[in-house]
């Protein structure tokens, strides 16, 4: 996965329709770059990218159990378990 600096401006937004929608912010990103380049996210790429961010929010959440910070933890698994979900849907043709 790639990490990228954004604008606080661009950052606070993304925290936003994130909220409003219930898609994660890296959800949004790669529907952003999919419609500026032009690119069909097909299921089969859909399901990869659910994947790919359930592994990125469980190591997370690992990490933060390491820390002690329960809540936070809860919160990452939570979104791990979430992309899950949301593979398995794509995979259904069910979108996501």
């Amino acid at each position: 996965m790639v990490s990228i600096a954004l604008p606080k401006k661009i950052e606070e937004r993304s925290k936003e329709e994130a909220e409003r929608t219930g898609a994660s912010e890296e959800e949004l990103i790669v529907e952003a770059l999919a419609k500026a380049f032009n690119e069909n996210l097909d299921p089969e790429v859909r399901i990869e990218i659910h994947l790919k961010l359930s592994e990125k929010f469980l190591k997370e959440a690992e990490e933060l159990l390491r820390k002690g910070d329960l809540t936070q933890a809860s919160e990452k698994a939570w979104g791990a378990a979430s992309q899950i979900v949301k593979a398995f849907a794509a995979k259904e043709g069910k979108g996501a």
